[in-house]
């Protein structure tokens, strides 16, 4: 049974009830009883008396003052009387207490409802096909606030706080739908099926995707980038370019409706040698086209009017778990000629997954950090809150920062490396200025430890919200994937939230989401923001309010060492329009990381 909140907000309605007679003042109350969400039980509590009470009589009526109708009698044990009204009727509730002498009159009448729901019909619509609006029929005849909310509806369609359905399916398929409406005293609820089907020469053609900036194999000597082109929708459904990405990472632009055609543009930083660009366009429903091209970044080290070299660390040597390292790099048309400059702690040259490779980028200030499979860098800000890590090392960005001085720039990291890391690793570092690099270049050496006991048994657990990916943009859809991290590992935390919204503090009509780790159950707060509504990760369906909504089936989470990933497939509501700010916040066993601003995105 759904009943939307918790016993502890179920608030009985009350009122003193005044006898006839002294002998039997009482007082009445109307409460829900919670194991059947549309029962409804009257109690009163009996003043003491000197007359025998042998039993009560109850009256429930349906119009004011009909209580010589009907009648029910309990024994004088009892001090309540449970029954099934109907659903969007005004009931009238009495008692009356009889003793040796008679019975007594009755007290005052107490009026209440609870919500009506008409059962919806089941319902038949076409995918990529808006539906015909329509309103669920509820009431309450009390005067009731009503609030809705719903599971299994199909991916595309909404329901709102005025029980309007609106939207346009995204997915064949047969949905079990259950919609609630409550007046925060009881909730009803209704069942139905919902068949997506597909629509007769829908549109199969994938997008129609181009380059415009640069050719396949173009060398470039920049450290960054702007690929640009534009799509368009050219299927017989003129669904619209939903989103387009590069290598991953959602572009400026990118959006057009029906068989329009979209400008987009991203930037990208560029390592030397080879790299490789992956554009991808969606369309409204579902097809996909991409193209790839190569550019290959010249290396000039062979330049005798620069050079650029990687100078050395300080420790150069040593065992820890824990070590502040002070990198100095230099470059002879000075240090504001440093493009980028990175280390890499690593038995040798070459890993491409599941190390400790760092790299800050002078020209952008912002310090990344690969992810355990090598694929993608994240991104921090020197000097800000929290740490950046992966499966073998962290760094805490406020005890970290870079200076300049001349020739030199020194990038001073506090590290952390995790047991998983033990043994001998190399400090190679690398700088690259406009017109030449350093190449790699061994620095150093450090020890990690196997254990952690003697570094780790006397600090404080750290709990963080790493980031966010995209970390910024624009859209009314986004695959977000959201990170995590506790000290004493993923299985410590205990839930990770996010909110979008324009500022902490918000208390209703805001978009604010819980992963509840230990119990694997999804939360959304209601628009009221008066209790969580929850749902299955990977379920059917979705979970949504009137600001955002959440695709159950493309959403999930991960764990890999002291990192989570929450991946939310999330849309907004157009009447959420504006820039949201992107706060996280995560709870281990003993600590937490207090909400974190991570990003920004705006909702068009």
């Amino acid at each position: 049974m759904h009943h939307g909140r918790t016993p502890g907000n179920c608030r009985p309605r009350t009122v003193t009830l005044l006898a006839a007679v002294p002998l039997f003042a009482a007082i009445l109350f109307i409460a829900p009883a919670l194991a059947h969400g549309q029962t409804i039980t009257a109690r009163w509590d009996p003043n003491p008396s000197s007359d025998q009470v042998t039993g009560y009589q109850v009256c429930v009526g349906t119009s004011s003052l009909s209580c010589n109708v009907q009648l029910a009698s309990v024994g004088a044990s009892q001090n309540g009387y449970t029954f099934s009204p109907t659903g969007g009727v005004l009931h009238y509730v009495a008692v009356r207490a009889v003793g040796a002498s008679g019975a007594s009159s009755y007290s005052t009448e107490v009026s209440f409802s609870i919500p009506g729901l008409s059962q919806p019909a089941n319902r038949y619509s076409t995918v990529s096909t808006a539906i015909t609006p329509f309103n669920l029929s509820a009431s309450d005849p009390d005067g009731g606030s009503l609030s809705y909310s719903h599971t299994g509806l199909p991916v595309g369609l909404w329901l709102d706080q005025t029980g309007r359905v609106s939207g346009t399916p995204a997915a064949v398929g047969t949905y079990s739908v259950t919609v609630f409406v409550s007046d925060n005293l009881v909730t009803v609820s209704r069942s139905f099926t919902w068949t997506i089907t597909s629509a007769s020469g829908a549109d199969t053609t994938a997008p129609a995707l181009a380059i415009t900036s640069h050719n396949s194999s173009q060398t470039v000597s920049s450290s960054t980038v702007t690929i640009s082109g534009t799509a368009s929708d050219s299927g017989r459904g003129g669904s619209g370019i939903a989103s387009v990405r590069v290598n991953g990472l959602w572009a400026n632009g990118g959006t057009a409706s029906g068989n329009g055609t979209a400008s987009w543009s991203r930037s990208l930083s560029l390592s030397y040698g080879a790299n490789t660009i992956t554009v991808e366009a969606l369309d409204g429903t579902g097809n996909l086209s991409m193209q790839q091209i190569t550019l290959n970044r010249a290396s000039s080290s062979s330049s005798a009017s620069t050079t650029v070299t990687a100078v050395g660390v300080t420790p150069n040597n040593g065992t820890g778990m824990t070590q502040a390292f002070a990198l100095q790099y230099s470059d002879s048309a000075g240090a504001t000629d440093l493009r980028s400059v990175a280390v890499l702690f690593s038995a040798s040259l070459g890993d491409s997954s599941n190390h400790c490779i760092v790299n800050y980028d002078r020209g952008a200030g912002t310090l990344y950090l690969k992810n355990d499979s090598g694929t993608t860098w994240m991104p921090a800000s020197l000097g800000g809150s929290g740490t950046l890590q992966n499966s073998q090392c962290a760094i805490a960005l406020g005890s970290s920062g870079v200076s300049t001085s001349g020739t030199t720039l020194t990038l001073n990291l506090a590290m952390s490396f995790k047991a998983a890391y033990a043994g001998a690793r190399n400090i190679y570092m690398y700088a690259a200025g406009s017109s030449a690099d350093s190449g790699w270049q061994s620095r150093g050496t450090w020890t990690v430890p196997g254990s952690t006991s003697s570094v780790w048994s006397n600090t404080t657990p750290t709990v963080t919200a790493l980031g966010v990916t995209p970390s910024g943009g624009t859209g009314a859809t986004q695959l977000f994937a959201l990170q995590y991290s506790d000290s004493l590992g993923a299985t410590d935390l205990r839930s990770v939230a996010v909110l979008f919204s324009a500022s902490l503090g918000a208390s209703s009509n805001h978009c604010i989401v819980n992963y509840d780790r230990g119990a694997g159950t999804l939360y959304l707060k209601n628009d009221s923001g008066t209790w969580w509504m929850p749902a299955s990760l990977g379920g059917s369906g979705t979970l949504q309010n009137s600001q955002c909504a959440i695709a159950l089936g493309g959403s999930g989470v991960s764990t890999s060492g002291t990192a989570l990933t929450l991946n939310l497939a999330m849309s907004f509501k157009a009447a959420y329009a504006g820039t949201k700010n992107i706060y996280m916040y995560a709870a281990g066993s003993s600590a937490d990381s207090g909400w974190q601003a991570r990003g920004t995105w705006t909702v068009p």
